[in-house]
């Protein structure tokens, strides 16, 4: 039961954010279909539009101008309100939600993939094969894109799968991941 109100919850969220991003997903132990979730986690990237006036042109992030119109407390309040990352606690519904912020040179895939977990597979991800992980030795994570540690060169990736297959991983749903990896 825990489960389906969690999903509820992430797709009631989802759809009220929606308007304000380019792309929001539903990530964490809910994707991965846990029966007992702890939190709710959305991944996204923000629209950001131009609006003019008499002094110039000004960029608008409208996913913070959002959250600064409705920081009053009667839906939300924050735990942590940083520009990547914000928990807030879901007054109403008394859960948390954790929003994580794809802002460059963040990359959605190595995000998504990351911010899904669990917890132990995401750190694998990150840690060189050299301390048996799963990321090649001449690559690192870093502000959450790929980058070669020689050349600082960025390598793309637009979609978790292409995360995957940077790292020589084969691709595995969500719900699939367990514990063991490596």
């Amino acid at each position: 039961m825990k489960l389906e109100y969690y999903k509820i919850l992430v797709e009631d969220w989802r759809a009220r954010l929606s308007p304000l991003c380019e792309r929001i997903e539903p990530a964490g132990s809910v994707l991965r279909e846990k029966p007992e979730p702890r939190d709710l986690e959305l991944v996204c990237i923000p629209k950001i539009v131009t609006k003019s006036d008499l002094f110039g042109d000004k960029k608008i992030d409208l996913l913070e101008a959002w959250f600064a119109e409705h920081n009053d407390g009667s839906l939300f309040y924050f735990n942590k309100n940083g520009s990547r990352y914000k928990k807030l606690t879901l007054k109403e519904q008394n859960a948390k939600l954790d929003l994580f912020i794809v802002r460059p040179p963040a990359q959605w895939g190595v995000i998504f993939a990351i911010r899904t977990g669990p917890e132990n597979y995401s750190h694998w991800f990150v840690t060189s094969k050299q301390q048996r992980g799963g990321c090649p030795s001449y690559l690192r994570v870093k502000d959450g894109h790929v980058e070669h540690r020689d050349s600082g060169k960025v390598y793309s990736t637009p979609e978790e799968k292409d995360f995957f297959d940077l790292l020589g991983i084969p691709y595995q749903e969500p719900r699939l991941r367990g514990t063991g990896v490596g």
